[in-house]
């Protein structure tokens, strides 16, 4: 089991989607045929775990949030291994929660992880929590917060895990969308270590790039005044993201809304539609839903 959740870890880093997916939904099978003992349960609740991320990663949002309230009303064995299972699902369950822009509740589980992770003395849980934790501050617009908290992950990370080198990108890129927000050309820099790591270890149509290149592109937008530059920039993440997200992705809308701004007449219009359809699964107060004017009905996810 533990080799075959590895595999899932591989796939979902290396953003391919179905065999994740795939290799996912042969362990919550096995999950349901581990022994009924304490290491049994704990493997399963692990499982599940995996499985819910990955639906979170794909945006099916409402069936991720369903196995991890789930998961966390379990009954836990109060090992060391038990807590940090709890704060690994309390992690999950806050970045669902800022995805769907319910940040006061995302911070509360983010709060429990970090208190679960700092009592097993779990530094690497405790970088990955100050990451989330970033990236909520960056999302309420509290940029020095976020600036402070992913610099401290980074500086976890170097203290304790130099060699963690795809967690070490994924903060730098974090710090290059807090400094591009606030229009620092110190953004570029971060946003290029990143894209270089990402390219080289995955290739060039990795998710994360698509992420780095958005980053870059607010960069040539507001710092450095380069409209078209920027325009280039965001059509390039617009098109990584739908090759690997798929085309109504949650995710891709913060690059169609970025794309609006550099945009008019028919041309505009077509990304609002686009814009509108991809953000009708999120909840009415989400931030990102509120720039798109009206939306087709929720169908769900």
């Amino acid at each position: 089991m533990l080799d075959l959740l590895a595999e899932v870890e591989q796939h979902h880093r290396s953003g391919q989607w179905a065999q994740a997916r795939a290799k996912a939904g042969q362990a919550v099978r096995l999950a349901g045929r581990l022994p009924d003992s304490a290491r049994g349960r704990q493997l399963a609740l692990t499982t599940w775990r995996t499985g819910a991320e990955l639906l979170r990663v794909l945006g099916r949002y409402r069936a991720a949030e369903r196995v991890l309230r789930h998961l966390i009303r379990q009954p836990r064995t109060g090992s060391a291994e038990g807590d940090l299972e709890l704060a690994l699902t309390f992690n999950g369950l806050g970045i669902l929660y800022r995805y769907t822009g319910r940040g006061t509740e995302a911070e509360e589980c983010y709060t429990r992880a970090l208190s679960l992770f700092e009592d097993v003395e779990d530094p690497v849980g405790e970088a990955t929590v100050q990451h989330n934790l970033a990236g909520l501050y960056f999302a309420a617009g509290q940029l020095d917060a976020a600036e402070q908290a992913v610099r401290r992950a980074l500086d976890i990370r170097h203290a304790h895990t130099p060699e963690a080198a795809a967690e070490i990108a994924a903060d730098s890129l974090c710090l290059a969308g807090v400094l591009a927000q606030a229009e620092r050309l110190e953004a570029k820099t971060y946003a290029e270590r990143a894209l270089r790591f990402y390219r080289e270890t995955y290739g060039p149509d990795h998710v994360e790039v698509g992420y780095c290149l958005q980053v870059l592109g607010h960069v040539a937008a507001t710092v450095e005044g380069d409209r078209e530059r920027a325009r280039g920039l965001y059509e390039h993440a617009l098109r990584t993201k739908k090759q690997t997200l798929g085309p109504e992705h949650p995710e891709l809308l913060s690059t169609l809304l970025s794309l609006i701004d550099l945009s008019s007449g028919p041309a505009r219009d077509e990304l609002v539609a686009q814009a509108r359809l991809v953000a009708a699964p999120l909840p009415d107060t989400h931030p990102l839903k509120q720039q798109c004017g009206p939306v087709v009905p929720d169908e769900g996810v």
